[in-house]
């Protein structure tokens, strides 16, 4: 199919779409689709760095060195919630 044609599609796709709040891809953008294989296997990587970093937290806290603990980007001070 012409490059021509695929355009012309994705732009009366986004037409039809705009009531439901849909918007058309960037029109010209070079992003590369990432195969479902690679995202997976990068999330195997970060959970396996968190895992690692968890660890590491609990064998300084069993050594009596207490890192300070984050939740949701802030420092957690006691109480859930006032954090």
């Amino acid at each position: 199919m012409r490059r021509t044609k695929l355009h012309e599609y994705q732009n009366s796709y986004a037409k039809a779409m705009k009531p439901f709040g849909l918007q058309r891809g960037i029109v010209g953008s070079t992003a590369k689709h990432q195969a479902n294989s690679e995202y997976y296997r990068q999330q195997v990587i970060q959970y396996e760095e968190d895992i690692a970093q968890l660890q590491a937290d609990i064998r300084r806290e069993k050594a009596g060195h207490h890192p300070r603990v984050v939740r949701q980007g802030r420092p957690f001070q006691g109480k859930e919630g006032t954090g």
